[in-house]
C-alpha cells in the first residue's frame, strides 16, 4: 500500500499531490511570464501571504480599542527602531539604543506602551516589561530590570544547549553586582521583592550553593593565580558576612578596598559583554533586537529614577538591546533635580541617557472625552442631545478644560452616576456644571455654578418654522438658561409641575421633561424638593472619593 493511500484504492500519495501542486504552479507561472507579467507565484509566497494575513488580523485585534489613533505611531517606531539597529550594526556601532517616548499627562502613555509591546511580540520580537513605579521600593533597580529580561526570555531557554549556557553566564556574572548593590541582602530578602527563577539562581550563588572562586572574583574566569582577598572570601561565605567584612577592610588598609572595587568594575564590564553575547545566541529563536519597555519612571522617587537610568546606561548597554521609556519629561526633570539639588540642570542630564525622544502628541478634547466617557452608563443619565457624549465634549470645550480637568471631572460625574439610587435618570445639565465648579472651587454652590457657565455653551438642537416669516430657523439650546430653570424647579415638585404647564422654549421643554418621570402618574409630596436637588450632595461625596486619586496623580 502506497504512502498516503489511507487504505482506499486509487487515492493519490502525499508525494504525488506535492508533484501535482508544483506542476500546477509551474504552469501558472509559465503562463504569466509569457503574457509579459514578470511576477511569479511560489509555495513560499502563498505561505507568507497567509502568515501576513494572520499577523494583520492579530494587529487589528491589538489596536481595536485605539480611540486616539496611536497605531500609526507604533508602526513608525517599529520601523524606525528595527531599521536604526540594523544601521548601527552595519556601521559597527556597539551598545544599546535608548528611546524616550515623551508625552504629557493624559496622553495615554501606558496604553500606548502596552499595545506597542503586543505589536512587537506579534512580529516575533521579545519584549521585557519593567514597571518602575511598582519596583521603586527596591534599593536598586538592577535586579528588577534583569529579572524582567529573564522572565521575557524564559520560554526560549531550554535546560541544555547553547542558549541556556549563554544565559546562565549572564546570571553568574550578575552575582557580584547583586552583592555590590544590595550589600548584605540575602537570598530570602531578594526573593521577597522579585519572585522569579532568576532570583533562585542568584540566591543559590550568593549563598554558596553554586559559587566558584572565579565567579566571585571577577564575574567571569580568572587565571591570575592570586589568592582571594579578605573581601572576596567574605563574599564567598555569604552576602551578609560580606557587608560586615567590607567595613573592617577600611581599617586594615585602602589597598584591599581598591582591589575590591577594581574587581567590581571588571565584573560590570564582563556582565555587559556577556549580556550582549547571550542575546546574540537567541537570534536563531527570536527576531532581534530585544526590547525592554520601562513605564512609570516619572512617578518614582527621584533617587530610584536616577539610579534606574544609571543602571541602563552603564550595565545594560549591550548589543541588540533597545530600551523604550515612556515618560513625562518635564516631570522627570523635576525628579532629577530633586535627586541632585536645586539648580541642577535636569534637562541636560537626561540628554545623556536618551539617544532620541519621540513626542507623543496630546489627543484632542473630543478624542480624550470619548475615551474617558466610554464606561459611563448612558441609560442612567439624560442630556439635551441625542449624542450624550457629544454634549460632554461641548461642555469641556466651552469651559476650556485641559486634559487633567477633563479626567477628574468625568471621574466625579461617573461616581455620581454610579451612586444615583433613583429609577429615573440623573440630569447632566445640572451634574456637569456643578461637578466642574466643585473641581475648581472645592464646594458646591448652585448660583455661582450657574454664573460660571460659559455663554458659548450652546448648541443647535434643530430647526423650527417661524410663524411670521414661515422660514426654517435654527433652534439654539442655551445651557445656562436650562440650568437656571432646573435649579429653580428642583426646589419642589410643585415648581417642576408648573414648569410643565408653561413650557414654550427648548430649555423649558427640556427642563419639564427632566422632572416628568418623577411625578407623572405617581402619588408624591409636591412640597418636597425634586430628587435632582440631591445632585449637589452627591457631588460633594463623589469629590471626596476623587480627592485621593487627584493627590496620587499629581
Amino acid at each position: 500500500m502506497g504512502e498516503g493511500a489511507g487504505g482506499q484504492e486509487g487515492s493519490i500519495s502525499h508525494q504525488g499531490r506535492c508533484l501535482l501542486f508544483v506542476k500546477a504552479l509551474w504552469a501558472i507561472n509559465s503562463s504569466i511570464w509569457k503574457s509579459g507579467t514578470k511576477k511569479c507565484i511560489s509555495p513560499c509566497a502563498i505561505g507568507l501571504g497567509e502568515q501576513m494575513g494572520d499577523e494583520k488580523t492579530e494587529l487589528d485585534s491589538i489596536w481595536a480599542d485605539d480611540l486616539l489613533g496611536r497605531r500609526s505611531d507604533a508602526d513608525f517606531l517599529q520601523a524606525f527602531l528595527t531599521g536604526r539597529m540594523a544601521d548601527r550594526q552595519k556601521a559597527g556601532l556597539a551598545g544599546a539604543y535608548v528611546l524616550n517616548i515623551d508625552a504629557h499627562w493624559g496622553a495615554g502613555k501606558t496604553f500606548f506602551l502596552e499595545r506597542f509591546a503586543l505589536q512587537l511580540e506579534a512580529s516575533g520580537h521579545i519584549v521585557a516589561r519593567v514597571n518602575a513605579w511598582r519596583d521603586d521600593h527596591l534599593d536598586d533597580p538592577f535586579i528588577a530590570i534583569l529579572a524582567a529580561i529573564d522572565e521575557a526570555l524564559k520560554p526560549y531557554v531550554v535546560k541544555k544547549g547553547k542558549i541556556a549556557t549563554a544565559w546562565k553566564g549572564v546570571k553568574d556574572n550578575a552575582v557580584p553586582l547583586v552583592v555590590k548593590f544590595l550589600g548584605g541582602a540575602t537570598k530570602t530578602l531578594v526573593k521577597k521583592f522579585v519572585g522569579t527563577e532568576f532570583v533562585d539562581h542568584i540566591g543559590d550563588v550568593i549563598s554558596g550553593d553554586q559559587a566558584t572562586d572565579q565567579t566571585l572574583t571577577s564575574g567571569s574566569g580568572s587565571d591570575d593565580g592570586k589568592d582571594k582577598s579578605i573581601v572576596e572570601e567574605a563574599l564567598a561565605e555569604g552576602a551578609s558576612e560580606a557587608a560586615i567584612q567590607i567595613e573592617s577592610v577600611v581599617d586594615k588598609g585602602t589597598q584591599e578596598l581598591i582591589d575590591f572595587f577594581n574587581g567590581q568594575n571588571k565584573a560590570t564590564d564582563n556582565f555587559r559583554e556577556r549580556l550582549g553575547k547571550a542575546i546574540s545566541a537567541f537570534e536563531a529563536s527570536i527576531r532581534p533586537p530585544l526590547f525592554v519597555f520601562v513605564d512609570e519612571l516619572d512617578r518614582c522617587r527621584p533617587s530610584y529614577a536616577v539610579s534606574l537610568l544609571e543602571r541602563v546606561k552603564h550595565l545594560f548597554d549591550a548589543d541588540n538591546v533597545v530600551f523604550v521609556f515612556a515618560t513625562n519629561s518635564d516631570q522627570l526633570q523635576y525628579s532629577v533635580t530633586g535627586a541632585y539639588g536645586a539648580g541642577f540642570n535636569g534637562f541636560s542630564y537626561l540628554k545623556r541617557f536618551f539617544d532620541r525622544t519621540y513626542l507623543l502628541t496630546n489627543p484632542s478634547i473630543e478624542e480624550f472625552v470619548r475615551v474617558e466617557s466610554k464606561n459611563l452608563n448612558q441609560a442612567k443619565f439624560t442630556a439635551p442631545s441625542s449624542d450624550k457624549v457629544g454634549f460632554i465634549i461641548r461642555c469641556c470645550e466651552s469651559y476650556k478644560m485641559d486634559l487633567r480637568e477633563v479626567r477628574h471631572v468625568i471621574d466625579i460625574v461617573s461616581s455620581s452616576i454610579t451612586s444615583w439610587r433613583h429609577s429615573f435618570p440623573i440630569d447632566m445639565v445640572i451634574l456637569l456644571p456643578l461637578a466642574i465648579f466643585f473641581y475648581r472651587n472645592g464646594s458646591v454652590n448652585w448660583r455661582d455654578a450657574q454664573s460660571d457657565i460659559p455663554e458659548t455653551f450652546v448648541f443647535q438642537e434643530g430647526y423650527r418654522i417661524n410663524e411670521y416669516t414661515m422660514q426654517n430657523e435654527p433652534v439654539v439650546f442655551k445651557v445656562s438658561t436650562a440650568f437656571n430653570l432646573l435649579r429653580n424647579a428642583a426646589t419642589s415638585i410643585e415648581e417642576a409641575i408648573a414648569l410643565r404647564n408653561s413650557s414654550s422654549s427648548p430649555e423649558q421643554e427640556y427642563a419639564a421633561q427632566t422632572f416628568l418621570p418623577e411625578w407623572n402618574g405617581k402619588k408624591v409630596n409636591r412640597r418636597r424638593p425634586s430628587a435632582q436637588f440631591e445632585i449637589g450632595d452627591l457631588i460633594m461625596h463623589a469629590g471626596k472619593i476623587i480627592a485621593y486619586d487627584i493627590a496620587d496623580r499629581n
